[in-house]
């Protein structure tokens, strides 16, 4: 660990050399260093369990290390909203381009700033690295290299998608709304006048969110944008496991401008006030959960108040397969299904009552359970869904084709 220390020291006193020669050269480089020392500290002065030990999985020193005080505080102005894009990112060599575009294709990238979790390999390609091409900046992410708070995590020390965003929401300071992103997206320029605008067409914004499954990009092919129709997280069905997993339906564009209601979030793609961050938030309690955990998440969310809509036009795209990159279940083979399982059986207690062999997994279920504003019987009874029969009796698909909001 010492030797980390000395070396991260070290690192820190030639970037900062060469920020002010960059500075010198007219390179606007003014803010590398303090958001690089940042993500070293991160890097090598915490420590996560590692698969190999005696890990608790379900004890709150979990939590605590990263429920640390905020600062500074990015709130913006009404007319210049702050967006927090939360990302968690594992071994993903499309994540780069993802936190590029974020910047490039903002009309306001002052306002963008990103919580960033690297769950990575020593060979892996950082996130956050700035692009110079001979003293020259080609992104805005240079430029805002500040707005980048990066935590880095050894990948054999991963828990899963639902760890890392929540680590991610912890990196949330005071910004107005939240995108929460998987990290192998393309943005569309606009993106984020766009999300603001039609989050503002929401029935009661304060308490909407917009939400689905973005259309596919492929790789070696430049991205192209569609708005004649929109995938929407209606459907739904129980698999052979007794979870209920979302189905996403493409469905032709509301021409009339009408923001369409649906029963589940995305999890790549979460868009809302940022104080769903608050009520609502990350459960750190389900590792290596994958499917599932929208659908739980869903419905903690709506008993909280809120309601997921749709947008009416495609603002980014998503990489769907990853054929190149390894996911966690490449990488732990054997290891992590023991663990979901018992993982699996808080979200079987908070949606249909059922008693867990090991009690220590309803740890702080109060904070992390259900809601007090609607009831899980509201939740079931609107989109036909009995999560104890294992049944959906409502086509929510084929309501969206007929409402109007």
């Amino acid at each position: 660990m010492l030797t980390y220390i000395i070396f991260a020291s070290i690192l820190v006193v030639i970037i900062t050399i060469i920020g002010s020669l960059g500075h010198h050269h007219g390179w606007d480089v003014r803010e590398w260093p303090k958001a690089i020392q940042h993500s070293i500290r991160r890097k090598f002065l915490r420590t996560q369990p590692k698969m190999s030990e005696n890990v608790d999985w379900f004890s709150p020193k979990k939590r605590l290390a990263y429920e640390t005080p905020k600062a500074p505080i990015h709130k913006g102005t009404p007319s210049l909203p702050t967006i927090f894009v939360s990302i968690a990112s594992y071994r993903d060599s499309e994540c780069p381009q993802t936190v590029v575009d974020l910047f490039d294709k903002a009309d306001h990238p002052e306002r963008i700033f990103i919580g960033l979790v690297q769950q990575n390999d020593t060979s892996d390609i950082d996130c956050a690295s700035c692009h110079i091409n001979k003293g020259k900046i080609t992104s805005a992410q240079c430029k805002y290299a500040s707005h980048i708070t990066n935590v880095e995590i050894p990948y054999n020390e991963a828990q899963g998608p639902t760890w890392a965003r929540y680590i991610a929401s912890h990196l949330w300071q005071g910004q107005d709304y939240v995108l929460q992103l998987d990290s192998h997206m393309r943005l569309r320029p606009h993106w984020d006048t766009d999300l603001l605008h039609m989050h503002q067409l929401c029935p009661y914004p304060p308490r909407a969110i917009l939400t689905h499954y973005p259309p596919s990009y492929h790789l070696h092919k430049t991205p192209e944008f569609k708005d004649n129709s929109i995938p929407l997280t209606c459907g739904s069905k129980f698999n052979s496991s007794n979870l209920l997993t979302v189905i996403g339906h493409s469905q032709p564009n509301n021409k009339d401008g009408k923001i369409k209601e649906v029963p589940f979030i995305a999890g790549g793609f979460i868009f809302g006030k940022s104080d769903f961050l608050q009520t609502t938030p990350m459960d750190p309690y389900l590792p290596f959960v994958f499917v599932g955990e929208e659908v739980l998440h869903s419905v903690r969310l709506w008993t909280d108040g809120w309601t997921f809509y749709t947008p009416l036009k495609n603002v980014c795209l998503h990489l769907y397969g990853r054929k190149n990159d390894s996911r966690f279940w490449d990488d732990m083979k054997e290891t992590w299904q023991p663990i979901q399982k018992l993982a699996l059986e808080r979200l079987h207690y908070i949606l249909e009552g059922k008693e867990p062999s090991d009690e220590k997994v309803l740890i702080d279920i109060d904070r992390y359970g259900l809601g007090h504003i609607r009831s899980l019987a509201d939740y079931e009874e609107r989109f036909g869904i009995d999560f104890k029969e294992k049944k959906v009796t409502k086509d929510w698909c084929k309501v969206c084709k007929r409402m109007t909001i």
